[in-house]
């Protein structure tokens, strides 16, 4: 059985651009709360939940930037000790971290997924949202970790294996 690499590269790359333009529209929508928060606040309008909903914006933020800057390279890591790695282990090297990347990810989505299940039902208590909406941005994002750590692990392979440095 043959995957076709490029087609899902290119899913892969639609789908990081719509995150990418999702984030944008939720940092716009934060701007917007804190600014209808400010009117609000002078006029005496009497809303309320403007915070809460910023701070749901904010964790959606978060959660769906996290796979972007790790697919992106952009994400938090130390190269120094990696960079000290004689070149012909640094593709173990890499898969180890990949793997151990992979695992972590896998247990956070797994518990994601538990705890948003009992969330169903639940609401918060400002604005009568599901409190599954706060759990829902990380099962995407840690879904989307995942492609991107396996993906990497694949990319890997192919170096160490084959000479074969695409992605």
């Amino acid at each position: 059985m043959r995957v076709d690499l490029k087609g899902l590269r290119s899913h892969a790359s639609t789908t990081f651009r719509a995150t990418d333009a999702v984030t944008t529209l939720l940092v716009i929508g934060i701007a917007a709360l804190i600014m209808f928060r400010v009117v609000n606040r002078w006029f005496q309008l009497g809303i309320s939940g403007q915070g809460e909903a910023a701070q749901i914006l904010l964790i959606w933020i978060v959660y769906l930037n996290i796979a972007s800057a790790a697919r992106n390279d952009r994400d938090i890591k130390s190269d120094y000790f990696f960079d000290k790695i004689p070149d012909r282990f640094q593709p173990g090297a890499n898969a180890t971290i990949l793997l151990t990347n992979l695992a972590v990810t896998i247990v956070i989505l797994l518990s994601a997924l538990l705890v948003f299940e009992v969330s169903l039902g639940r609401f918060t208590t400002s604005l009568g949202l599901p409190v599954a909406l706060l759990y829902l941005p990380l099962l995407i994002g840690s879904a989307l970790l995942v492609l991107v750590y396996v993906s990497g692990l694949a990319a890997t392979v192919r170096s160490a294996f084959y000479g074969d440095t695409s992605r």
